[in-house]
């Protein structure tokens, strides 16, 4: 029988991290080494951006790369080598299109098993409403897990992977117990304990608070994991998701499981 863990290590062969090069970006970036180096995975950096219509023009009937794209590319070749003196291979991209949908449809190229975030900015309220959240866009609808760290982890950098603990968020859903295995894999892995909470699916305003509670006693060494289902454009504004909520206050990096895409299935069916 093949273990969670067994499926664990075979399955992390691709870490991605995007990154906007903002504060949380480096701190993201260790945890995204770390992953890499503890399963011998290929490390990808990625910057997306968007052109204006002078730089659009530029390459389009001057035939070189614009400005924008080589300072993109300068500024990310500069940042991945943070991490030449660990000893990790590097392989990093700039590439120009509306940011969430050009990284998603890099994932699904490069067959990245792990993409991980950094985020200062959390938008909520009218400002949610107005301006949406790259950060939850894809955090919801990566086709892989997603490790994110938000404005609220402050931690040393420090190669290696060190996590202590794992606390789950369930809503008992059949989707959300077969994201189990991966989590219980991925603690055995790096050794680190696993605390599940289960949850009603409809959340009241009181557990949400008490789980809000739960997840701002963690310290930066501990992941809160949940899974997570697709969310389209209009729905996203609209409604603030539980797991971008968690970005706002946690002190610890967040860790969202994809419940409908062939991940989820193939995961399943390897973990029975």
């Amino acid at each position: 029988m093949t273990t969670s863990t067994e499926h664990l290590r075979v399955a992390i062969k691709a870490v991605m991290l995007a990154t906007d090069f903002h504060q949380s970006s480096r701190l993201a970036l260790t945890y995204a080494a770390g992953f890499a180096k503890h399963f011998g995975a290929d490390l990808i950096t990625l910057n997306a951006f968007e052109f204006g219509p002078h730089s659009a023009n530029v390459e389009l009937l001057d035939h070189v790369p614009s400005r924008v794209r080589r300072n993109a590319e300068s500024r990310l070749a500069t940042f991945s080598s943070e991490i030449d003196n660990l000893g990790i291979p590097v392989k990093y991209e700039a590439i120009e299109g509306f940011v969430p949908s050009s990284i998603l449809t890099a994932i699904e190229r490069d067959r990245i098993d792990l993409l991980v975030l950094g985020t200062d900015h959390i938008h909520l309220g009218l400002d949610h409403l107005l301006v949406g959240s790259k950060t939850e866009a894809l955090l919801l609808n990566a086709p892989c897990p997603t490790f994110t760290i938000g404005p609220g982890v402050h931690q040393e950098w420090t190669p290696g992977l060190k996590l202590e603990d794992i606390l789950y968020i369930s809503d008992i859903s059949s989707h959300a117990e077969a994201s189990m295995p991966f989590v219980h894999g991925l603690a055995s892995e790096v050794g680190a304990t696993v605390e599940v909470v289960r949850v009603p699916r409809t959340t009241s305003h009181e557990i949400a608070k008490t789980i809000k509670a739960a997840v701002n006693a963690r310290g930066p060494s501990s992941v809160i994991a949940l899974s997570v289902e697709p969310c389209g454009y209009i729905q996203r504004h609209l409604h603030t998701s539980m797991a971008y909520e968690l970005l706002t206050s946690a002190k610890c990096p967040l860790l969202t499981i994809p419940v409908s895409t062939g991940w989820i299935t193939d995961h399943a069916k390897q973990s029975k």
